[in-house]
């Protein structure tokens, strides 16, 4: 396989557990970094690890100080500054609540929160799908949200402290966050869908070319025939 043109791809990662996370020895790990690495080594790409908040990360890559964003979703604003890659592995974001209330907050649609004065975290800049952003246009849906620049495990200690209702997660992520907090057994997935959509690696059109792109994303197409990509996301079907 023709290897990528670009010296060093700098990928921006943030604590985004399982997917993206740093373990116990210092090292980003993950769901999401284990398809990055065999992707990336199979397309012959040397590639660095950045730390950095998720709206940070949007900003550099459309600046050119970054060259990937993984776990992206493609919207109309992002393609005017970013090239995608195909779709890696699907996202669903649902409403994390505290165990035993998920019927005290009877949603058919997102605005439903208004009514019924639920109060939800979120991650600053993260994309939540159209039905969000329609949303966000009622003021009084929008004096309901709590942004956060990550979501990270003072959202759940919020959540259990009762200083709101909800958050707007991956049920995988809150599962794990919680796990780790020994809390697991005191919260719940809400089972209205926020927004279902794959996602993909994000890439600034000022320092990827169409031609590295391409040999990455047969790399990537490759990989997702493999049995361990396959069994990788397994958990969240």
């Amino acid at each position: 396989m023709a290897q990528c043109q670009k010296e060093m791809f700098l990928i921006a990662w943030n604590g985004y557990e399982p997917f993206l996370y740093q373990n116990e020895h210092k090292e980003v790990t993950g769901l999401d970094t284990l398809v990055i690495k065999r992707v990336f080594d199979r397309a012959g790409c040397k590639y660095q690890f950045i730390e950095m908040p998720w709206k940070r990360s949007l900003l550099e890559i459309k600046q050119g100080n970054l060259d990937m964003l993984p776990t992206a979703s493609i919207t109309d604003e992002r393609k005017k500054y970013a090239l995608f890659s195909v779709e890696y592995r699907d996202e669903e974001y649902r409403i994390i609540v505290r165990k035993g209330e998920a019927e005290q907050w009877p949603l058919n649609k997102l605005s439903d929160v208004v009514s019924l004065q639920m109060r939800l975290l979120v991650e600053l800049g993260a994309w939540l799908g159209d039905e969000y952003n329609t949303a966000r246009k009622n003021a009084s849906f929008e004096q309901l949200l709590l942004k956060m620049p990550l979501v990270d495990h003072r959202a759940l200690k919020m959540l259990l402290a009762s200083h709101v209702d909800g958050l707007i997660m991956e049920p995988p992520t809150a599962k794990y966050k919680a796990m780790e907090q020994g809390i697991l057994d005191k919260i719940e997935v809400h089972p209205y869908v926020v927004n279902a959509d794959p996602v993909y690696f994000m890439f600034s059109k000022k320092t990827v070319s169409h031609k590295d792109i391409k040999i990455i994303n047969k790399a990537l197409l490759e990989y997702k025939g493999s049995a361990e990509y396959k069994a990788l996301y397994e958990f969240n079907k």
